[in-house]
């Protein structure tokens, strides 16, 4: 799975505008696009900062999402809420963790999961590889080879 990671810096007052704009004309758009499949949006208010991310299937869906000039169409959408060009960046998705059990549970029994998985299976070309593993620890440890 793939990501591609937008930072944008609004102009002031303008967050909600944004929002909007997500909501109602960026996401419906990229529900259209082959191989895509969520977007999350985060804001910091006090700064005017706002990440989008949307995920991919496959690297060469996420790449086909922009050569077909689609991403820039979207970015154009945001051009009147915008302060300065958006920074893109483009990572392969590798690992979700949760604090424990019961908050992957609660993950899994989430509206939003619930609808993903009623509408993958007709966007994926085959099912994902996952590893679930519980790991016994309450943090990250140093490498000792390194440190």
């Amino acid at each position: 799975m793939y990501a591609r990671v937008v930072t944008n810096q609004i102009q002031a007052g303008k967050i909600d505008e944004w929002l909007t704009l997500i909501r109602d004309s960026v996401v419906p758009a990229l529900k259209e696009r082959d191989g895509f499949l969520g977007f999350v949006a985060l804001v910091d208010r006090e700064q005017g900062k706002t990440i989008g991310y949307s995920t991919w299937e496959s690297e060469t869906a996420l790449a086909v999402s922009e050569s077909s000039g689609n991403y820039q169409a979207q970015i154009a959408k945001l051009g009147a809420v915008l302060a300065s060009p958006p920074v893109r960046e483009a990572y392969e998705l590798t690992v979700v963790a949760f604090r424990d059990a019961a908050a992957g549970q609660a993950h899994v029994s989430s509206g939003h999961f619930k609808t993903a998985i009623a509408q993958m299976p007709g966007l994926l070309a085959e099912p994902p590889e996952i590893v679930h593993a519980d790991v016994p620890a309450d943090g990250w440890s140093r490498m000792a080879e390194l440190w």
